[in-house]
């Protein structure tokens, strides 16, 4: 639905949905897509917060038409938001990436969508994208190694496969009954 709506069905897009706080340095998606082919790759912004006229401000700055800024979808639409991406961003700076995994995360992976980690490497979040093999992970500095790293996996199908299978199984250690094991 969010695809059809911004006319996006045949790109590859980068999706973040989500807060748009002051933890989450997603003003790096705006720099990477000037990395990108904007024939082939879309970076879409879903959400609100203490960010957005930051986000706002450096779009109207650079001028991107790969880059599309939108506000919060119903909650009912979260699934379809989740699906749009064919790479599903979550994002902690340095100082937050130590405290915890954000919830999108176990989202991301209930769709089977390969996640792109902005985030320290010793993160909790780095430290689940390693052991299932079901995305990026990279600290936002290098910009045109992770644009490598984004063409080399449009451009591999079998590794695209891999890494959905493997967020969704994944998503099977993650559930509602996992959780209240705890309990």
């Amino acid at each position: 639905l969010i695809l059809e709506k911004i006319n996006l069905k045949n790109h590859f897009n980068i999706v973040y949905s989500g807060n748009l706080g002051l933890t989450h340095p997603v003003e790096k998606l705006i720099d990477l897509a000037e990395c990108l082919n904007p024939e082939i790759f879309s970076v879409v912004i879903i959400g609100d917060g203490a960010k957005k006229k930051l986000l706002e401000n450096r779009l109207l700055e650079k001028k991107l038409s790969n880059v599309y800024l939108l506000p919060w979808q119903p909650i009912e639409l979260l699934s379809h938001n989740l699906c749009a991406g064919d790479l599903n961003v979550v994002t902690l700076d340095k100082q937050a990436s130590n405290l915890s995994i954000p919830s999108k995360t176990f989202n991301i992976l209930s769709v089977g969508n390969p996640i792109l980690g902005i985030c320290d490497q010793d993160s909790g979040l780095a430290q689940l994208i390693n052991k299932y093999n079901c995305g990026i992970i990279a600290d936002g500095e290098n910009l045109s190694r992770l644009a490598e790293q984004i063409i080399n996996l449009e451009n591999n199908q079998q590794k695209m496969l891999e890494m959905k299978t493997n967020s969704l199984k994944a998503s099977s250690n993650f559930t509602k009954a996992n959780a209240n094991a705890f309990l």
